[in-house]
């Protein structure tokens, strides 16, 4: 079975999120957000004018502001397909 850290978010009217149990803040501008909850897991933020009001490594929390339209998780584990290799399967 995998390991999953525990983690919450909580969006507040698209406007404000709270994001509990991340390792780092990977990256950030005014359209995204980037979070890792262990060496695998990714958690992105999209949306505008966003912002990070308060970081908190050693409880592992984030605070983030500006509207958002969605959020994703990706693994970096999963090896990715080149598009040139599934063409060339099909032949």
């Amino acid at each position: 079975m995998e390991k999953h850290l525990e983690h919450n978010i909580y969006v507040y009217n698209r406007l404000q999120t709270v994001i509990t149990g991340i390792r780092a803040v990977e990256s950030f501008d005014e359209n995204s957000i980037t979070l890792s909850f262990d060496d695998d897991t990714v958690l992105c933020i999209e949306g505008n004018d966003l912002s990070i009001k308060e970081v908190n490594l050693e409880k592992g929390t984030v605070e983030a502001g500006g509207l958002v339209s969605g959020m994703f998780y990706y693994d970096r584990t999963i090896k990715k397909k080149s598009i040139f290799t599934s063409i060339f399967k099909k032949i």
